[in-house]
């Protein structure tokens, strides 16, 4: 029969006080940016002089690096920000409420008849999010493709693209009509994001997600034009203000 495989993710959750309102946040450390929960946990503790002294989230950028502790100090204070505003966080932020969105539905890395079998199961799904790992790509975005004939498929090669398979596992996403490519190579290759943006053209978008981690690597990203679409992860950028900012840059260039 099909394996399963169980992760277990640790929640640190981080709260702020003040005249008597309680701004909550919370955060996943993940292992794959060499996070762990019990120096998160403790990055989180180290601020508790600073935030007593009056820190806010634009010190606070300055004060911690990008990760998941800074993004639960900053979801934090954001919404202890929202509570004694009085408002909700998007009427805070200037932004519209949330309304409902179609969400991507990952099909996880592994053979191709293991992931045939899993996209068969989720084939009345709209949005399908193929997990890759390089070489073999091709018969995987096939199997999926052939399992659901009519969702919509977008991949995510996690930086494992390379000059050797790249030719192949962009002639099967063409084959199989997948509409958006997440960060197909190397996170420093810009140069070849680049070029597979203008290659493609209207066929597929490139999302650059391990490249853009700040504000900075946004605007150098909308200037080459290396990609259409940027991942957002309040997790990987430190909070929400990092966040909205690469928003904005997201779209002022379109």
């Amino acid at each position: 029969g099909a394996s399963t495989l169980a992760r277990i993710l640790n929640v640190v959750v981080a709260a702020v006080g003040q005249g008597g309102l309680i701004g909550r946040g919370e955060c996943v450390p993940y292992p794959r940016y060499d996070e762990k929960p019990e120096a998160t946990l403790e990055a989180i503790q180290a601020m508790q002089e600073p935030l007593a002294g009056g820190m806010d989230r634009i010190a606070l950028q300055a004060r911690m690096p990008a990760g998941a502790a800074r993004n639960a100090l900053d979801c934090a204070l954001a919404d202890l920000e929202a509570k004694r505003a009085g408002q909700r966080i998007w009427n805070l932020f200037g932004r519209p409420a949330p309304e409902p969105r179609t969400t991507a539905y990952t099909i996880s890395l592994g053979p191709p008849e293991a992931m045939a079998e899993a996209t068969a199961k989720a084939a009345h799904r709209a949005l399908l999010k193929i997990k890759l790992g390089g070489d073999g790509d091709g018969a995987r975005i096939a199997a999926v493709r052939r399992a659901a004939p009519t969702s919509e498929l977008i991949v995510d090669a996690n930086e494992a693209w390379t000059e050797d398979n790249l030719a192949a596992n962009l002639k099967a996403c063409a084959d199989a009509g997948v509409t958006l490519i997440e960060q197909p190579v190397a996170k420093w290759n810009v140069e070849a994001l680049k070029t597979l943006s203008a290659t493609l053209g209207d066929r597929a978008s490139i999302m650059a997600d391990e490249t853009v981690c700040s504000p900075q690597d946004a605007m150098m990203l909308a200037r080459a034009q290396a990609s259409q679409v940027f991942s957002l992860k309040v997790a990987k950028h430190g909070g929400l203000l990092r966040t909205k900012e690469i928003a904005a840059v997201a779209e002022a260039a379109d």
